[in-house]
């Protein structure tokens, strides 16, 4: 039999994303079903899953529910089947939990090329994955001193095309995580555009935020401000460095892209993730 199509849809709206200063982590548990059945299942192992990805301040960013079921029944028995233990264990997650996380539930129905009726495996395949993805604890947000730092050399900017006017990535950016504030090692590649902007009087650009990771919201969260607009926030901050040291700021303009024009996907690593999360200059 061939399995039924995947039915996918956000289960819980409120985004957290880049929460901590670590890397990513990814878990998965499989939770065993009986057959048949979609309510009865072993939660003491669940709750112990998420309580040790949930506690001393660890933040869960993302969980993903797989339903599956084994390939006894019809196509359309299977996919309802498996679609109601994914249900059913998002549902137990969000109460325990207790706060809105993103949460993706996708029903497979049977396994793709299952055709074994060995009792063995047809428990394998009676059950829901649940994959996490979590970050290590934050430390305390440290103040931004905003007093002005010393630039750089006049001669130091960026080289731009003004005539084939393709986008520049600001190389060497970077933020700190879940904020739009920059790291601290980033701040000699704002002072090269500010030269830039200087050199070139009448360049006119448009700064493009963007991040990682997040293809099912319109944008990232913002932990300094609590809003999901973290690209645009990211942006934004760019602009406003430059109208501080001098530049018009009729020549500039923002605007935050979330993850909707990645340079790299599917993210199979942190490189590609971090080759997402950039700051891109748009010659007007």
């Amino acid at each position: 039999m061939r399995y039924g199509s995947k039915i996918t849809f956000l289960f819980l709206a409120y985004v957290l994303c880049f929460s901590a200063l670590s890397a990513q982590n990814r878990d998965t548990l499989k939770v065993y079903f009986d057959t048949d059945v979609f309510e009865r299942y072993e939660a003491g192992m669940l709750d112990a899953f998420l309580q040790e990805r949930s506690g001393d301040g660890t933040t869960i960013e993302q969980v993903t529910i797989i339903g599956h079921a084994d390939v006894r029944g019809s196509d359309a028995y299977n996919q309802n089947l498996a679609e109601q233990r994914a249900k059913q264990v998002a549902e137990y997650i969000a109460e325990q939990l207790s706060s809105n996380k993103e949460t993706i539930i996708r029903s497979l129905g049977e396994e793709e090329g299952e055709n074994t009726i060995n009792a063995e495996r047809l428990a394998e395949q009676r059950r829901v994955d649940v994959v996490v993805l979590w970050f290590d604890p934050m430390p305390a947000l440290e103040p931004i001193v905003e007093e002005p730092m010393i630039k750089e050399p006049e001669e130091d900017v960026i080289t731009i095309d003004t005539v084939a006017k393709q986008n520049v990535v600001l190389e060497g950016l970077s933020f700190i995580p879940g904020r739009h504030y920059p790291t601290a090692e980033s701040m000699p590649i704002l002072f090269k555009l500010v030269n830039t902007m200087k050199k070139y009087k009448n360049l006119e650009i448009e700064i493009q935020g963007h991040i990682c990771c997040s293809y099912d919201a319109e944008d990232g969260m913002d932990n300094d401000t609590g809003e999901p607009f973290l690209s645009r926030n990211r942006a934004e901050f760019v602009y406003d460095f430059l109208v501080e040291n001098g530049i018009d700021e009729d020549r500039m303009s923002y605007v935050g892209l979330g993850s909707t024009q990645p340079k790299v996907f599917p993210e199979g690593s942190d490189a590609d993730r971090q080759a997402n999360r950039r700051v891109e200059i748009k010659v007007k």
